[in-house]
């Protein structure tokens, strides 16, 4: 709750460009959940 808290207290910028990070840090874990799965599967097949 303290981190909602402190991320409310970020002016819009700030707050814009934190959300882009995470957004990013996201995207990079799912893509490479991705191909870890598509590797897994043809080492198996």
């Amino acid at each position: 709750m303290e981190r909602v808290k402190l991320i409310d207290s970020l002016d819009e910028e700030d707050k814009t460009a934190l959300i882009r990070v995470i957004d990013s840090m996201l995207t990079k874990k799912k893509i490479l959940n991705l191909v870890t799965k598509e590797n897994i599967a043809e080492s198996v097949a």
